[in-house]
This record gives structure tokens, C-alpha cells and sequence, in this order.
């Protein structure tokens, strides 16, 4: 199952229990192709149009780290399940990480959301 499929099923699931806070959670998935130019494109459309204020994901590490950089400028939080590279995980000054990213060990998946690739076959 990939990242993404997994936390559709995730907010399916949310959903069907009332939701989150009492509100039903939307996914807004959009295709960051894995590259940088693309995922930074994907990651201001969800941010500034949509105004999502997380994101799952950027999945690969060359894409997350320009999204990680996009997101803690504008405050928006950022969970990269696979991104592996340390410099995807970026912290504000004096607050606690706003980014997170998948431990160097752990075995990739896919993930909500913004941005995200399809699944590969």
C-alpha cells in the first residue's frame, strides 16, 4: 500500500468516525513527481489557494527539503513519513519542530494530502 493510499484509508476511517475535533477531514492530493520545482509548486497551490494547514508528505527527500522550507515560512506543518535526508527536518527558533520526517531506519511508504506522487507499478 503507498503513502498516500494509506492515509486516504487513514481519513476515510477519521471521517467515518465523526471526523477529527468533530470535523470531517479532505484530502487534497497533488503530484509532486517526486522533483523539487514540481513538489514546490504542488506544496504553494495546497498552502495559498487551498489553505490546508498541514501536509503529508513530501515523500522524497530532494522534494521535501525545498516543501520543508516552503512550509515553516508560512507556518504550515509538514509530516514527511519516508524523507530520510537530515535536511528535510528544518525547526523554528525557540518552538518545537515543525517538520518532521521518517527515522533513517524505517522502511518507506507513501501518504494525505499535498503533495505526493502517484503510485508507481
Amino acid at each position: 500500500m503507498s503513502t498516500r493510499d494509506g492515509a486516504l484509508l487513514a481519513i476515510e476511517e477519521w471521517n467515518a468516525k465523526g471526523g477529527v475535533l468533530k470535523k470531517k477531514v479532505e484530502a487534497i492530493v497533488e503530484d509532486s513527481q517526486c522533483t523539487p520545482d514540481p513538489a514546490v509548486n504542488a506544496a504553494n497551490k495546497v498552502i495559498d489557494q487551498d489553505k490546508v494547514k498541514f501536509i503529508i508528505g513530501e515523500v522524497c527527500s530532494k522534494a521535501s527539503i525545498p516543501v520543508s522550507e516552503i512550509a515553516n515560512a508560512k507556518k504550515v506543518i509538514q509530516v514527511s513519513p519516508t524523507s530520510t535526508n537530515r535536511r528535510s527536518r528544518l525547526t523554528l527558533p525557540a518552538r518545537p519542530s515543525r517538520t518532521s520526517s521518517a527515522p533513517a531506519s524505517s522502511t518507506p511508504s507513501r501518504a494525505p494530502w499535498a503533495p505526493s506522487s502517484p503510485p508507481r507499478t
